[in-house]
């Protein structure tokens, strides 16, 4: 698959929304898993062994290292908070709210607060680095997925309903 395929894809339907694009193309990779090629349930963060990646912690932080060879695909989970994203080597295709952008290494971006998700297309071999909030200071990869990430829009906006909440309730 090229960029240019990605861009086919993500705007094949321009009358939906971000989040709609987001589940259709969800639903087509977890249709078409296979458990070699597409791997997930979409109910776990998965770490496929085709990627290469390093997990670190340091105080309140959690810091992962992928690598993904070129030509390959990724599709993040939706992230209840904000993080920066390092891009140190390679050139990488990220599905933004405003369409894709190409992202040439070294560079880095910070996704903004919460309930973004992307799909990234190496388009050459990369190495990207994020960093992440861990309060908790755990080195526990499925503690970790509870409070960093939602699998559903709907469980997302549980996320944030909660957290108004909580900040009124202050």
């Amino acid at each position: 698959m090229s960029m240019n395929e990605l861009e086919k894809i993500w705007g094949s339907d321009i009358t939906l929304s971000y989040r709609d694009k987001m589940d259709e193309i969800r639903d087509f990779l977890l249709d078409s898993a296979d458990g070699e090629n597409i791997v997930g349930s979409g109910k776990e963060v998965v770490y496929p062994d085709m990627w290469e990646y390093i997990h670190s912690f340091a105080e309140d932080m959690y810091v992962r290292e992928m690598r993904m060879k070129k030509g390959q695909l990724g599709m993040s989970v939706i992230q209840k908070r904000s993080y920066p994203f390092f891009l140190l080597t390679g050139r990488l295709a990220v599905t933004m709210e405003t369409g894709i952008e190409e992202f040439v290494g070294p560079v880095y971006f910070v996704s903004p607060t919460g309930g973004t998700q992307r799909i990234v297309y190496a388009i050459e071999d990369c190495v990207i680095v994020t960093v992440h909030q861990n309060p908790m200071n755990t080195e526990d990869l499925k503690e970790l997925e509870k409070y960093l990430y939602a699998f559903t829009w709907e469980e997302y906006d549980e996320f944030e309903k909660q957290k108004k909440e909580n900040e009124e309730n202050k």
